[in-house]
């Protein structure tokens, strides 16, 4: 799925308004230069007219030999000529060059029929902002992986969970699966959601991040004023990977356990994706919700378990010795 209809467009757009406003920057820097420099617009006439040449007699397939290389020596000169009398009053001998932010695509986003590296980072972008993750994603990334604060158990159960994470990703395109994330607080689970919402990102997937609460508060919202986006139902986002963190946090209720109850069936039939993270365990959720629920959960989801301590308060804790031991 990936980038949805209105975002493809909107980054097609932002490459023409990208082409639209260096072009109007060069000509008024080709506006400021001939008005300073006395001469310098007879020199572009001659070179666009070189260079109108030039193009012509590529197309009627007559420039050969001796009148190519005239062409050429011609264009050469009257750059020569404009750089030297760029750099005599003051400007850059770049300074009428074409602008551009992306010299391999030309601002295009194109390289050929495939996309430029520049069209695949502003995807990125448009994934990051529509996922709700872009500020998560700074610091929730394999890139910021410990397993400093994991001991015994807890250690060998986070890198078991770490693994599987990974092979979720790997897996994605190929495999239908769902994840739950379940144990103490601070033990990783959201932190391992983001890591792996951030990578499928990077692949150009696209990926709905919600804390629980939002979540079942939007749906409220939307049905109370009878609007909703997203799935042709109206009710839930449409995305690749859904992710619904902190499950059990939310105000419970048969509203939102009828919309959970609905969203884990839609998403089942549909074979997209999700992930849970909660703080309760199975025996908790299974008390929590109804046994229809638990038994979608228990038998659609792969159970990971993670405990240990608070990692937040471990890293203050860690934070502060070091700070003591500075000072």
């Amino acid at each position: 799925m990936g980038l949805s209809e209105a975002q493809y467009k909107k980054i097609i757009d932002h490459y023409d308004r990208l082409r639209t406003e260096h072009h109007r920057e060069e000509l008024r820097r080709l506006k400021e230069v001939c008005e300073k420099i006395p001469g310098f617009e007879d020199l572009s006439h001659g070179s666009a007219s070189a260079s109108g040449e030039t193009f012509r007699r590529r197309l009627s397939g007559d420039s050969q030999g001796k009148d190519k290389g005239e062409l050429h020596d011609t264009l050469l000169k009257l750059r020569e000529q404009k750089e030297k009398l760029l750099c005599e009053n003051g400007f850059p001998k770049n300074y009428l060059d074409p602008i551009l932010s992306c010299p391999d695509c030309r601002d295009t986003g194109f390289i050929g029929d495939e996309p430029c590296h520049c069209f695949t980072e502003l995807s990125e972008r448009f994934l990051q902002d529509s996922s709700n993750l872009r500020i998560l994603l700074k610091t929730e990334n394999f890139e910021h992986l410990s397993y400093d604060y994991y001991k015994g158990k807890d250690l060998e159960w986070f890198q078991k969970a770490v693994e599987r994470s990974k092979s979720f990703i790997s897996d994605f395109s190929a495999d239908y699966r769902n994840l739950l994330f379940f144990g103490t607080v601070g033990t990783g689970k959201t932190f391992l959601t983001c890591c792996i919402a951030g990578e499928l990102i990077k692949q150009g997937f696209s990926v709905s991040y919600y804390e629980a609460s939002e979540f079942f508060d939007m749906l409220y919202h939307n049905a109370v004023n009878k609007s909703g986006a997203g799935t042709e139902e109206g009710i839930f986002p449409d995305c690749d990977l859904l992710v619904l963190d902190d499950l059990g946090s939310e105000v419970h209720s048969q509203f939102s356990s009828s919309r959970l109850f609905d969203l884990l069936n839609l998403r089942f039939l549909r074979r997209r994706p999700m992930i849970i993270s909660t703080n309760l365990d199975l025996p908790g959720l299974q008390e929590r919700y109804s046994n229809r629920i638990f038994s979608r959960i228990f038998s659609q989801f792969e159970a990971i378990e993670l405990s240990g301590g608070d990692i937040r308060i471990l890293r203050l804790q860690k934070r502060f010795k070091n700070t003591e031991r500075n000072a």
